[in-house]
Formats: structure tokens, C-alpha cells, sequence
């Protein structure tokens, strides 16, 4: 049994209570259409599913299903309306529904709330319940239950600061102008992404050719440009403060003081995750599942990186169970290569483009801190805005 929590309420501004989800909505929270009972056949109105909504709480646009069904209306969204995961690793996230995402019917796995505006702001609720005090009760709850999940009943009970309603507007606006410019960002760098595929698809096929080169391109194996190399058990050099990371096809794994190899190489799996290339220009030590390569002569390991992400890698599949790949089909790869020089000049321009991205990114990281801060600052009253 989990030992009850003392809850200790924090003296609040002048003006603000303490309310629960379920003082401010018009009515209990519902659940979804029953997926069973969907026919998925492309029409609209839009499927919404715990995984159509992003870790931002939009919805990613890549997913859409449509939904053929004669009840489909009773589970259309309305503008204003939050629906919540309830079930699984994903329970608490949210979305909140402005009507531009066009048509939208939620699954029996999210829960819906319709805030009461005469009581609440739409927008101020949306934030409350992405709140560290949010996912502190969500942990409570699974705790008692044993598993992640929510019932209406639950989130009805969850509850949360609110100064006035002229006060919440105020602070869902400023909010919601530096998610405005997080969503700018956002756009920006998918922009720069598609740019740097355009380029990749004609640099690396030497469709578009940079200036000073006009040499022809040879066919080759990758054998003749690398060697696959194997990587290693690293139980035995797990260090927890390591100077340099081990990595397995999803990442770092962990630290060690003792490289595998020091030297620029293109990381591919061997076993599980086969399509997902890594380029290393520091010092590393890789697990079993992880190949690295040893590059040979002046050609350039980014340009061969850049080379790696064009492959459709599940096409050299080994295994009917886990996707497998050996290094001996790798190095039988055929590639079109240009000399040295140029793959130098390509992987320059190449890599410019990503160091932008990386730059958006590291800037999109921030104004998304600045917005956490920001939230917990104005959502429980420490700061009022003028």
C-alpha cells in the first residue's frame, strides 16, 4: 500500500482559488468512439489516437486516418474541447482542440473535457493540466492503481490554481505567443530539413554538381571505400563518468575511458534498428549490435554518412524475425562516388546545412525552457503579469 502524501497548498494571490477539472467543465468527461467499431477508409472526419498528438500536444499531420461511421458525429470535437490520453506510457498528454486541424473524431482512448467558459478559460485549463503539479498527481494515481491510467472520474478530481477570468486570458496569451514563436521554429526547421534533402538527392547523385568539378563519377562497392567492423560487449569498460559515449543502433547507451575507435567512421546496425546511420568524429565504443566502419584512404567519412542515409537499408535485409544485416552484404553495396576533393566539397556543403538546423534546434530548445519556466511561474501566481 502506498503511503498517503500530505498535500500542502501554497498561499495564493488575492483572488485566486483552488479548483477541480470537474467545477469548470459543462459536462462528465467522455470517452471515444470504440476503435473496434471504426471503419478506417480514409474519409473525413480525421481518427484522433493517443499517438496522432505530439510531445508539444498538437496533432502530427503525418498520421491522419479517416473514419467512415454512422455514430461519428457524437464524437466530433468541438472548438474548446482537451482530450487526454488514459492509458499506458502516454497517459495525461493532452491536445487541445482550436478547430484548425480541421474535422476531428477522438478514440476510445482519450478522454474528453468541454470547459465551461463562463467559469474557466479554455486555453488557461489546456496549460493547468500540463503542469509539474499535473504530472505529480498523474504519478499518485498510477501508484494506487499499479499501472499508468485514468478514469473521468480521476481527472474530474484533479485540481489546480485560477485567479480570474481576465487574469487567465492574460496569461494564455502570453503563453501562447511564445508558442507562437516555438511553432515558428518548429516550421522553420522542417523547412530547412526539406531543404537539405533536396540537396542531398541532388548532390549525392550528381545530378547538381558544385563549381570547379566536372570530373565523372565512378561506380565502386562500399567494400573499396570502408571495412565493416564489429562491435563489442562493453560491460567490462562501463564507466558512469566516462569522457566518451557507447553506443547501440537507438544511441547512447552509456560512458567509458576506453574508445573502440578513434578515428571519423558511419555507424550502422547490425541486428534490430538497420536504418538509422550514425556519424562519429570523436572517440566511441560500440555494442554488438552497432557496426562501424574503418574508411579508407582520403575519402571522406561524412560524405559516405550522407551516402548511408540515401540507402534503403530494409531492401538488404538478412532476417524474416529481427531485421539483420552482415558486413559482407554492406560492403557488396553498390554506390556511385565522385574523387575525394569533391566528396570533401559535398560533405562541406551538407554539413553547413545541418549545423543550421542544429543551431534552430538548440534555439527551439530554449524558448521551450523559457515557456516551462514561464508556466510555472504565472500558473501559480510567483509572477503577475502587469
Amino acid at each position: 500500500m502506498v503511503a498517503s502524501q500530505q498535500v500542502i497548498t501554497p498561499v495564493l494571490p488575492q483572488g485566486w482559488t483552488c479548483q477541480t477539472v470537474g467545477s469548470v467543465i459543462e459536462r462528465r468527461p467522455s470517452y471515444g468512439i470504440n476503435a473496434a467499431a471504426v471503419p478506417l477508409r480514409g474519409d473525413l472526419p480525421v481518427y484522433l489516437r493517443i499517438t496522432d498528438i505530439t510531445n508539444q500536444g498538437r496533432l502530427d499531420q503525418s498520421k491522419p486516418v479517416g473514419v467512415n461511421h454512422p455514430n461519428a458525429a457524437r464524437y466530433l470535437l468541438a472548438p474548446n474541447d482537451i482530450v487526454f490520453a488514459r492509458t499506458g506510457a502516454s497517459t495525461g498528454k493532452s491536445y487541445f482542440y482550436d478547430g484548425s486541424d480541421g474535422p476531428l473524431v477522438f478514440a476510445g482512448f482519450l478522454l474528453r473535457v468541454t470547459p465551461d467558459t463562463k467559469r474557466v478559460d479554455p486555453s488557461f485549463l489546456s496549460l493547468a493540466v500540463k503542469t509539474k503539479r499535473f504530472e505529480n498527481w498523474l504519478r499518485e494515481v498510477s501508484q494506487r492503481s499499479g499501472q499508468p491510467g485514468m478514469n473521468g472520474t480521476q481527472l474530474a478530481s484533479f485540481s489546480f490554481f485560477s485567479p480570474p477570468l481576465s487574469e487567465q486570458r492574460a496569461i494564455a496569451a502570453a503563453l501562447g505567443d511564445i508558442d507562437g514563436l516555438i511553432a515558428a521554429l518548429d516550421t522553420l526547421i522542417a523547412k530547412k530539413r526539406d531543404i537539405k534533402q533536396a540537396a542531398m538527392q541532388q548532390l549525392l547523385t550528381g545530378k547538381t554538381r558544385l563549381p570547379g568539378f566536372a570530373r565523372n563519377w565512378k561506380t565502386c562497392l562500399l567494400g573499396d571505400v570502408l571495412r565493416v567492423r564489429h562491435g563489442r560487449d562493453q560491460k567490462a569498460i562501463q564507466r558512469a563518468d566516462g569522457r566518451f559515449p557507447i553506443l547501440a543502433t537507438g544511441g547512447e547507451i552509456g560512458r567509458t575511458d576506453t574508445p573502440l575507435y578513434s578515428k571519423p567512421s558511419v555507424l550502422i546496425g547490425r541486428k534490430g534498428t538497420i536504418d538509422r546511420p550514425q556519424y562519429m568524429d570523436q572517440p566511441f565504443w560500440t555494442v554488438d549490435t552497432l557496426f562501424y566502419t574503418e574508411i579508407k584512404g582520403k575519402n571522406s567519412p561524412y560524405f559516405l554518412f550522407c551516402v548511408f542515409q540515401m540507402i534503403d537499408w530494409r531492401s538488404f535485409n538478412e532476417a524474416s524475425g529481427v531485421p539483420s544485416l552482415s558486413s559482407k552484404t554492406i560492403e557488396r553495396i553498390a554506390v556511385v562516388m565522385p574523387r575525394p576533393e569533391e566528396q570533401a566539397a559535398i560533405a562541406e556543403s551538407l554539413a553547413n546545412l545541418d549545423h543550421e538546423v542544429e543551431l534552430l534546434q538548440q534555439r527551439l530548445s530554449k524558448f521551450r525552457a523559457i515557456k516551462d519556466g514561464m508556466m510555472q511561474q504565472l500558473l501559480t501566481g510567483r509572477v503577475k503579469l502587469a
